[in-house]
């Protein structure tokens, strides 16, 4: 993952990426669980962190997903969005309808892909990108307020 300071009216913002394993949600835990680590070392600072984190929403789906994908058993107890919540990251509160689905492109079926972020931030809009086809993933587009 990265993890990079910004300036941004006067303050500093941390903004972060990463790809998590895609089949191995022990694997995932720990790699959020090394994300969460350097969240917290940056104390009470603003942290936008996106990415690819290969887990679906609590409460939406984890399974029955069409035969043949490899990671169709990899989301049951998974803990990767629990662990960097208790990091302070959070994201839009997601439903389970296409609107918020970001895999696979032409005929998604599941969230994987976030833009999670600190208590600093309001949300101004959040949306999958659906016009252009550039992954197999779509990817998730976020206006942020950094709060005064």
């Amino acid at each position: 993952f990265t993890l990079a300071p910004f300036r941004f009216d006067g303050r500093v913002v941390w903004v972060g990426n990463t790809h998590l394993h895609a089949y191995n949600p022990k694997a995932r835990a720990r790699q959020a669980a090394s994300i969460a680590r350097a969240v917290r070392r940056l104390g009470d600072a603003p942290v936008i962190f996106m990415g690819d984190l290969n887990t679906v929403p609590p409460g939406c789906k984890d399974g029955d997903f069409a035969h043949g994908d490899r990671d169709v058993r990899s989301y049951k107890g998974d803990r990767t969005l629990g662990i960097l919540d208790g990091a302070g990251l959070r994201s839009v509160a997601h439903r389970d309808e296409r609107s918020y689905w970001t895999y696979p492109v032409g005929h998604p079926n599941r969230t994987l892909d976030y833009v999670l972020f600190s208590r600093h931030f309001d949300v101004v809009s959040h949306r999958v990108v659906t016009e252009f086809e550039l992954s197999d993933h779509y990817p998730v587009e976020a206006a942020l307020r950094l709060r005064s």
